[in-house]
């Protein structure tokens, strides 16, 4: 092959692909030279993690190392991140922008390493985009890209499991069933809570009651506990209540979540006996008209036995 010398003095030559490093003979007017060429990949990321340190409200410690070879990474609002990207041969140098034009972003290069110094994330996304060169000269083929999605953190949610839609209960007696909560970083409380129903079957709007059934941990994302209430202990006067188990976790301000709600009558002992007695009224009435209606029905296929085959056997 050959080359011709361009207006910088330099000879610029198209070689082909080379599979390992190989001998080339060079001639340059009278020089006569051998030159080893030695064929190398561009430096490529061979892995790229984060580690992220979610916001201190909630409790947890311990950094999350996250893969984001991907290209993205989500993470709750507060949080702070720090990037790194291993790359197969030592580094000359290397830099991260927010994008392009922007200042660098505070990193460090360590070997064969470049990480980033933390960055916090705010309400809105953003993209770093980072550059590198080892110690050979060769650049990457093209810039890492990581775009960061911060998520606001989610409230808990909040169930009651094994209560009726509808409940009775004598005032001396104890009711008993579970409470089930979960959230993405842990619940803090479980609890019960509850509102008067009026005579006109409106719910007041402050709690007449509050109870509370356990405390969780920082990442305790699901927490489940036994809930017990008692009318007598708990200040539940016989009447009409709308009754939620509820939940909180960590976010600063933020209320309790409320489950779906449940009715609950309390009742004393002769309230409790005049409404078991009126329900075993209304069912004996049911069976009554039962009964009365499979006698008519008996009476009237007895009426059809009674008819001659032939006009049995009519359509009528």
């Amino acid at each position: 092959m050959r080359a011709t010398r361009d207006e910088t003095g330099a000879y610029a030559f198209a070689l082909p692909p080379l599979g390992a490093d190989e001998d080339a003979f060079l001639v340059v007017g009278d020089v006569r030279e051998t030159v080893r060429v030695l064929p190398r990949e561009r430096p490529e990321v061979r892995a790229a993690r984060a580690t992220v340190v979610l916001p201190a409200y909630l409790g947890i410690e311990t950094p999350l190392d996250r893969d984001v070879r991907g290209g993205a990474l989500e993470v709750v609002e507060g949080a702070s991140v720090a990037p790194a990207l291993e790359l197969p041969r030592p580094l000359l140098a290397a830099e991260a922008r927010l994008e392009e034009g922007t200042t660098p972003l505070a990193a460090r290069v360590e070997g064969t390493r470049f990480a980033l110094d933390p960055l916090v994330v705010e309400a809105d996304r953003f993209g770093v985009e980072v550059t590198w060169r080892d110690t050979l000269g060769l650049d990457g083929r093209a810039p890492f890209g990581l775009e960061v999605r911060p998520t606001p953190d989610a409230p808990p949610t909040c169930a009651q499991s094994g209560l009726e839609s509808r409940t009775v209960l004598l005032e001396s007696n104890v009711l008993r069933f579970d409470v089930l909560a979960s959230d993405d970083f842990g619940v803090r409380e479980v609890g019960l809570v509850w509102f008067e129903v009026n005579d006109r079957g409106e719910v007041e709007m402050a709690p007449s009651g509050r109870k509370v059934l356990g405390t969780g941990a920082p990442a305790a994302s699901n927490v489940e506990r036994i809930a017990t209430l008692a009318p007598e202990v708990d200040g539940l006067a016989p009447g009409r209540y709308r009754l939620h188990a509820w939940a909180l976790d960590a976010l600063p301000g933020r209320a309790p979540e409320l489950s779906l709600a449940s009715d609950l009558v309390v009742m004393t002992e002769d309230e409790h006996m005049e409404w078991v007695t009126g329900g075993l009224a209304r069912w004996m009435e049911r069976v009554r008209e039962a009964r009365d209606t499979e006698l008519e029905l008996l009476a009237e296929n007895r009426g059809l036995q009674s008819l001659p085959g032939a006009q049995r056997a009519t359509p009528e």
